[in-house]
């Protein structure tokens, strides 16, 4: 990684916090729990949805999401990172 690059992850503790702000509940829709894990590929813990065109062309690049699953069975929730102070709101810090 070049010296100018910063990877960021996201607070656990400020998501959740920020969670229990925004929702009306933390309960999975299907199933009721409240256990949930954030899925992580390697140090990547944001995902994209791809756009899309009418005419069917996809963009590799789209809407950036943060996705948790419910452990208990496996709905996946996601939230909009669209929003430019996203970070600031998830506390997400400079990597160690």
């Amino acid at each position: 990684m070049a010296q100018d690059e910063t990877e960021y992850r996201v607070d656990l503790d400020k998501l959740n916090a920020f969670l229990k702000e925004k929702t009306t509940t933390e309960a999975c829709p299907f199933c009721g729990t409240v256990d949930w894990t954030l899925p992580v590929a390697g140090d990547v813990t944001v995902n994209s949805l791809p756009w899309g065109k009418v005419d069917g062309n996809m963009y590799m690049a789209g809407l950036p999401v943060l996705t948790l699953v419910c452990k208990s069975c496996f709905f996946v929730r996601m939230m909009s990172l669209a929003d430019q102070d996203i970070r600031a709101k998830l506390a997400e810090v400079p990597r160690a």
